[in-house]
């Protein structure tokens, strides 16, 4: 998490068998958001990481860190998705002073049964003063 953000990341396949298509998929983490209310008094700040691709796929796996101060506060198990396009993920933590990012990783498992993971995608800092 202390490389530049990289909001989106793409993982790119063409099917090995017929027909041969080739399928996009784009992880992309949203910056992190401050909520009042909710399971925390004061509130709290969430994590979100979605996923799209253009045609379907087997499984889409997603995987959500937040980060506060470049330290993870907060990390979700991972949620699949199967026979699908779409694939999204969140967690999140009670809220206090600090810089705070999304980090997301994705693992895709297309038609033919090729797993690929990507790399990680970072959001854009989140600064909360108090």
């Amino acid at each position: 998490m202390l490389r530049p953000a990289v909001t989106s990341v793409t993982v790119t396949h063409t099917s090995t068998t017929a027909p041969y298509a080739t399928i996009t998929c784009t992880l992309t983490s949203q910056p992190p958001l401050r909520y009042y209310g909710g399971a925390y008094p004061g509130g709290g700040v969430e994590a979100i990481a979605s996923v799209q691709c253009t045609n379907v796929v087997n499984a889409i796996a997603v995987e959500v860190l937040l980060a506060k101060n470049n330290v993870v506060v907060a990390q979700s198990p991972v949620r699949y998705s199967y026979s699908t396009t779409q694939g999204l993920q969140t967690t999140d933590t009670p809220h206090g002073a600090g810089t705070y990012i999304t980090a997301a990783e994705t693992g895709i498992t297309f038609p033919d049964g090729t797993y690929i993971v990507s790399t990680e995608a970072d959001s854009a800092p989140l600064y909360i003063s108090s």
